[in-house]
């Protein structure tokens, strides 16, 4: 029996699978309109890779802030603000009319989205018994896969009918039904600490996230001076180490350093990192691929991202249920060797690459990510107690944000040097113009996704010696 009857119990993840819907299929929907928004912004892909890099960075930075701001103050209030946030900032960019009003509504989008992301998981796992945790997990994970299944396909009809302000416009109603289903269906929780919150802890940190990650975003690109790049990082790393000793003084800490002396904590939150980090060098080039090489519709992309939501929705929801039996790390490793042999064979994708071909590829990326998610969650948010679950889901966000900001901007980097070298040799080789174009389109692709290959195999590694026992089965 679960510690909350079994039809409450149902409302509340039914309600937190919602919020997590919202926040997923905003970025599932921009994703395959990026390009349709260069085009239309007349902007550079550097500056494009900004509306999901300005999302992902704020997210980043405030992800712990928001986690301990929902243990000092409570997860529903916090949860409940996060969708009315969301919701505010959808607006602001389905209205906005250049690229920074753009921007800026992202950017409110990832402050409520931090909430949700903080809050939401503890909610869920506070709700469920132990020996249902991964199951209770696993709903959360349906409901992503349905984001990412209806996203694209959603994105494309809209963009290519409607224009691209209009798939931010889907999360205003979305949010309105969650918040009120938020505020009926989750009991009100008390305080999970009674100690001040670290507001000078959450500036510092803050700013020195916003400091490393905004440099790291720029490499490969020539619009940031040497210097201001050496200069920025530098005081990031600085403001860190100075955010690192404020915080072992303080009683309450923003970031409990505890939670790495634990092996479970920090070998699955590595390999989630650069779990994400492969997943998202895939997710930002696929509808390049398909729409600026392949000449796809935006619907036509949309329709060939289904397979990875639908094989994640088949293997997310079993995954948790195992994990529960038999532990989360065969389950982590065996998910990561997939997505590892998946983005080895994306890697040969060419200009005639079958359909069959492509769909089987994509459908290994969901077989993978899916089997690898709620494993890998359900381990880390049940090595530790109630009251440091919200800063723990924070943590472990803010660790997933970090790799996705490293796959985007290691996509784009890559990406855009890669190519420019394989035009130098294409160039070399007296071809014609298309030719070039082409090859050098390929080459950049083929490297790309061998180096997110790489990035796959080392979080499974990384899985290898996460074990612990006694806390979530026989981890």
């Amino acid at each position: 029996m679960s510690r909350t009857p079994r039809a409450k119990l149902r409302n509340i993840l039914i309600t937190v699978a919602l919020g997590s819907f919202m926040g997923q299929i905003d970025n599932s929907i921009v994703n395959v309109s990026l390009p349709v928004i260069q085009k239309d912004f007349n902007i550079s892909l550097a500056l494009t890779e900004w509306v999901v890099t300005a999302y992902l960075i704020t997210i980043s930075s405030t992800l712990l802030l928001c986690g301990k701001l929902a243990d000092a103050f409570g997860w529903k209030r916090i949860f409940v603000t996060g969708l009315s946030i969301f919701t505010v900032g959808s607006l602001i960019c389905g209205l906005s009319v250049n690229i920074a009003i753009l921007l800026f509504g992202v950017s409110v989008q990832a402050v409520g989205g931090a909430m949700i992301i903080s809050s939401g998981p503890a909610i869920s796992t506070h709700a469920a018994d132990e020996k249902d945790r991964g199951k209770a997990l696993s709903v959360t994970a349906v409901s992503i896969s349905l984001a990412l299944c209806l996203g694209p396909l959603l994105g494309g009809i809209l963009t290519a009918t409607l224009g691209w302000h209009s798939i931010f416009f889907v999360n205003v109603p979305v949010g309105v039904i969650a918040i009120f289903l938020a505020v009926r269906n989750i009991e009100k929780d008390e305080p999970h600490t009674n100690t001040l919150f670290d507001w000078k802890g959450g500036v510092l940190f803050i700013l020195s996230l916003w400091l490393i990650l905004f440099p790291l975003d720029t490499i490969g690109e020539s619009y940031m001076p040497a210097g201001l790049f050496v200069g920025l990082l530098f005081a990031g790393v600085l403001l860190w180490f100075l955010f690192a000793l404020y915080e072992r003084k303080q009683p309450n800490p923003l970031l409990r350093f505890s939670l790495f002396r634990s092996r479970i904590f920090v070998y699955n939150g590595i390999a989630a990192m650069l779990n994400f980090t492969a997943m998202y060098i895939f997710i930002f080039l696929l509808p390049f691929y398909l729409e600026t090489f392949r000449h796809f519709s935006t619907v036509q992309a949309g329709l060939l991202y289904l397979p990875m939501p639908l094989a994640f929705l088949l293997a997310a929801p079993a995954s948790g249920s195992l994990s529960d039996r038999i532990g989360s790390r065969g389950l982590c490793i065996t998910g990561m060797g997939v997505m590892g042999v998946a983005l080895l064979l994306m890697s040969f994708l060419g200009q005639n690459t079958g359909l069959p071909y492509l769909i089987l590829v994509v459908a290994l990326i969901g077989i993978g990510y899916g089997m690898f998610q709620t494993p890998n969650n359900s381990a880390v948010l049940g090595s530790v107690p109630d009251a440091d679950r919200g800063v723990t889901s924070g943590t472990l966000s803010t660790m997933k944000n970090i790799g996705m900001i490293l796959g985007i901007t290691a996509s784009g980097s890559l990406f855009t040097v890669l190519q420019t070298l394989g035009k130098q040799n294409a160039t070399a080789q007296k071809l014609s113009v298309q030719a070039i174009q082409n090859q050098s389109f390929t080459f950049a692709l083929h490297i790309t996704f061998l180096i997110a290959m790489v990035i796959a195999l080392l979080a499974m590694v990384a899985c290898i010696p996460a074990k612990a026992r006694g806390i979530v089965g026989k981890q």
